[in-house]
Formats: structure tokens, sequence, C-alpha cells
């Protein structure tokens, strides 16, 4: 593909996920909340879908337990997260059951991944270069977009039912650049362009009306200069959270609350 039909397949995207959005508007202030979903149609089991890459694994078996005893239900959990996916909107459409699955849901938990080692950009690869090939192997409006499709997608399939949806962004696996000669001097560069990231993300939700759960800001803090190794988040594996690392994201999880999107 030129770059020229590169830049038109994102521009039809791109109007295509615009229309779509457009029959689902944000909440506005008086946001319904699950609770009230629950008593009105008097449920005792909801179904929770869990969706992207292994940064979602494991804190829902802390803050499940949470959500039960707030909202006074059972959920069934449906972990459908799958490492080096690249695509997650056009994985999804390609699942007739996973669609089906996540339309009878409601609550979806997501990330959105775009970048694992070896074709992540320069921030994963050591024998890439930032100057030329930059921090990532997509743009911030590109992955700025992929976030709106899936919001859109998810949207579209729980209907008029809404759902309990939340987007999680991700921290930072510092030791990957720790270790290693050459990615080590492009450590302030990369946690600069995943602050980006994800400030551009968190403006789609914002629009959207959709919950961010900031485990970035969590795990490094609001400036980006704090080290969630030494906060205890990991231990022997220093990609994937250890058992404080996913309580904390837990908790996260439960302080949002529990704002229920409904289409207006």
């Amino acid at each position: 593909m030129t770059h020229k039909e590169h830049n038109l397949a994102l521009l039809l995207i791109l109007i295509s996920v615009a229309i779509s959005s457009c029959a689902f508007e944000s909440q506005d202030n008086d946001a319904v909340t699950a609770q009230e979903i629950i008593a009105r149609d008097e449920d005792n089991e909801w179904d929770l879908v869990i969706l992207g890459d292994s940064d979602m694994w494991l804190s829902y078996r802390y803050y499940v337990p949470m959500f039960e005893d707030d909202l006074g239900i059972d959920i069934v959990v449906h972990d459908k997260t799958r490492p080096g996916i690249r695509s997650l909107a056009t994985s999804i459409r390609g699942n007739q059951d996973l669609m089906k699955l996540i339309s009878e849901a409601e609550i979806i938990v997501f990330n959105v991944p775009f970048v694992y080692p070896g074709t992540g950009g320069a921030c994963f690869y050591q024998f890439l270069s930032i100057d030329d090939d930059g921090c990532f192997d997509v743009t911030e409006e590109e992955y700025a977009l992929s976030t709106l499709e899936m919001i859109t997608l998810v949207k579209e399939l729980v209907g008029s039912d809404g759902a309990m949806i939340r987007l999680q962004n991700m921290f930072v696996p510092l030791d990957y650049w720790k270790n290693n000669d050459v990615l080590r001097p492009r450590l302030e560069t990369c946690l600069k362009c995943f602050k980006s990231y994800w400030d551009a993300q968190a403006e789609v939700a914002k629009d959207e009306g959709i919950p961010l759960v900031d485990v970035y800001t969590l795990f490094h803090g609001p400036n980006s200069d704090q080290d969630p190794y030494t906060k205890g988040y990991f231990g022997a594996d220093p990609i994937h959270v250890n058992d404080e690392g996913v309580k904390a994201i837990a908790e996260l999880y439960r302080s949002i609350g529990y704002e229920y999107w409904l289409p207006q």
C-alpha cells in the first residue's frame, strides 16, 4: 500500500466511525448508574467481558469481588484477552460468537493494544532509530482513531441496552529499557511518547462518555517520573504486574464508580 493509499484508507475509516458514532451521544451530567439498572431490571447476575492484551490479565480477580459487593449481584467473567493482538476491533468483527457475547454483556472492559516487542517501533525494537521511525509504529492520530473505532463498536454491539463500559490504558514495563544497553538512553523520550498517546486516547474517551482507568498515571505519576518497580508492583516477571500491582489496579477500577452508558 502506498503512502497516499494508506492515508485514504485512514480517512475512509474515520468517516465511517464518525458516522456510526453519531447515533451514540455521550452521557450528560445526569449519568445513569449500574445500581439504577440493576434495580430497574431486578438483575442478580451480570456478564463481564474483558478484551485486549495481557495488560488486562489478573486484576479482575480483585475488582470483580469488589463490584459484586458494591452492586449486590453475581458477575460471570469472560476473559477474552490474548497477547500479540494488533487490531482489536478488526479481530472482534471477525468473531461472531464474541460479538454476540459482547452484545449480551452488562460490563465490557478493554484496552487498545498498539505495540509489542519486535514490531512496536523504536521504543520496543532496538534496531530502529527514533529519529527515523518514531517511538511506535502508529501515529497518535492512528491510535486515537483505533480507540474511537473500538468504543464505537462496543456501543453498537450493546445497543439500546447499554453497558458499563471501561477503557484501560497501560503501564510501561521500564525494565525492558533499563536492561537493554541500546534502549536505555531512549527511556525518557519513550515515556513522553507514551504519555502523549494516552493523552490523545483520554480525549477520545472523554468525548465518548467512557470512563478511563488511568493505570499509567497510577503507576508512573502525573509527570511520568515515578517508577512502579519501587512501588512494589512487579516481581520476578519484569513485564507483567505482581499481586500488589493488580490489587492497585483493582482499587482504581472501584474508585471510578459505576456509571452505566446508555444511548440517548
